[in-house]
């Protein structure tokens, strides 16, 4: 009977420490990009406890300091809500059941610029030494920032003097394997 009453006394203790106005919050990820949800996380183990029963959450979601009525009481913002360079803030408050607000913990991020991407294709498949070789390349970029490229062209591993999408034929010699290393650049990070 003692071990239990223990018990009992541990959680009350663990429930008072715990209430609403004295939880820390973090915005998950913290370093979002454009292709995350936004979502929060309680403490460190992402619970939620209180010491009243009575207790409800409230969520306030700011967009570079403007409120944003239509996200009122959601844990999460979906990620074709944010674009790269927003400031996105959330207050946590506690509703107490008889309607008493008391303003909780608060946490923003920065949405961060997306790394841009690069799908290659090498013409022709089959090659010889009259074929030009070319690339074709499809950048991606989450932000929709505009894409260019960088191109590095290889034969049998040693780095070419060649830029741009194509090897003219007559430099290219029998049995020799080229490949090609295209960076795609969204004017602020290289993929």
């Amino acid at each position: 009977m003692a071990s239990h009453t223990r018990l009992i006394a541990a959680v009350a203790a663990l429930l008072a420490a715990c209430s609403a106005h004295d939880q820390s919050i973090t915005i998950q990820p913290q370093e979002p990009l454009t292709t995350d949800d936004l979502s929060v996380e309680f403490g460190s183990e992402g619970v939620t406890v209180t010491d009243d029963p009575g207790t409800a959450w409230s969520y306030d979601w700011y967009l570079d300091g403007e409120e944003q009525p239509d996200l009122r009481d959601r844990t999460m913002v979906a990620a074709t809500r944010t674009a790269k360079g927003q400031r996105w803030e959330v207050i946590v408050s506690d509703v107490r059941k008889q309607g008493e607000l008391l303003e909780g913990p608060t946490d923003a991020v920065l949405v961060q610029n997306s790394l841009p991407t690069a799908t290659l294709t090498l013409h022709p498949q089959l090659p010889d030494t009259r074929s030009t070789l070319e690339v074709d390349v499809t950048g991606l970029d989450a932000d929709r920032d505009d894409v260019t490229f960088s191109y590095r062209w290889f034969a049998d591993g040693t780095a070419m003097d060649i830029d741009g999408a194509s090897v003219p034929a007559e430099l290219t010699h029998k049995n020799e394997v080229w490949t090609v290393e295209v960076i795609p650049d969204d004017g602020e990070q290289a993929g």
